[in-house]
């Protein structure tokens, strides 16, 4: 495994080569992803390499930063990684979860960090952070309906980079939500329908 084998060029690459030996690469289908996953749809919708008829993707990122007093954890050998990760805990529940109002973030990321393979998480920090990915390029070349949902507590994507994106896409709906927490419930399911609908062609 190397560092760009975790790159978002290659999951968008990933995508554009299993989605259509699934079944899954239609103008009826609608891409649907979350954070890194749907940066990586984004990415692989550009240019119509991924064919889909509309796309919702939940909190988008533009670009990965790293404070400077955190980027030497990836170069530590992966060893070292399964104590890492109770301090990597602590940094995200002292300064990006609102953990009182919504616990269920906080037990999602420990049992993502817990599960995770050191390796695999150290390639892919490297991948996002020193191959300096960043979405902007051709994204006016994703011509399908684009659904872009935030919520305004959510502190560790942009709401300023959603606008951004939102204003390079042709046919960009963005959708505010009132949490992090909603935004990975079933509740999101009816606005995901919704627009579902509102992106239908006409007369179908």
């Amino acid at each position: 495994m190397q560092t760009a084998d975790f790159s978002i060029a290659r999951m968008a690459e990933d995508l554009i080569s299993v989605c259509p030996q699934l079944g899954i690469s239609s103008p009826c289908a609608t891409a649907i992803g979350s954070s890194l996953g749907a940066t990586a749809l984004l990415e692989a919708l550009k240019g119509g390499r991924l064919t889909a008829g509309a796309a919702f993707l939940i909190a988008p990122n533009s670009d990965f930063k790293a404070p400077w007093y955190l980027q030497w954890m990836l170069f530590l050998p992966e060893f070292l990684y399964h104590g890492l990760k109770y301090f990597i805990l602590w940094y995200i529940k002292t300064f990006k979860v609102d953990v009182k109002n919504e616990p269920e973030q906080m037990l999602r990321y420990q049992e993502t960090l817990h599960a995770a393979h050191p390796r695999r998480i150290k390639l892919s920090a490297k991948a996002a952070i020193y191959m300096n990915y960043e979405v902007w390029p051709h994204l006016d070349s994703v011509q399908i309906p684009v659904a872009l949902a935030y919520a305004p507590t959510d502190t560790l994507h942009s709401a300023a980079n959603i606008q951004r994106i939102a204003d390079r896409l042709p046919q960009a709906t963005i959708i505010v939500c009132p949490s992090k927490r909603y935004m990975h419930s079933a509740e999101v399911v009816q606005d995901i329908e919704d627009f579902i609908l509102r992106s239908e062609p006409q007369g179908t």
